[in-house]
């Protein structure tokens, strides 16, 4: 289950736990140059970019579609 949350700024924080009982989030952050995410474990979180992002989502839905990421890999 993910849970929504929002920081005082008005950033919403999306909440979860992985299947190692971690405490996970994706949240937008507050960066101001730049859009990005935080998005992991939340003691040790990326900083994603909309481009990295973009590049992962591929990665994402293979692996939703067939539980596997190959992505052409031979």
């Amino acid at each position: 289950m993910i849970e929504v949350v929002k920081t005082e700024r008005g950033f919403g924080i999306f909440e979860f736990t992985d299947i190692c009982g971690e405490s996970c989030s994706i949240q937008e952050s507050s960066i101001a140059r730049i859009d990005a995410i935080w998005l992991g474990v939340n003691k040790n979180r990326m900083h994603l970019n909309a481009e990295i992002a973009k590049k992962l989502i591929t990665l994402l839905t293979e692996f939703v579609e067939t539980g596997r990421i190959t992505c052409g890999v031979n």
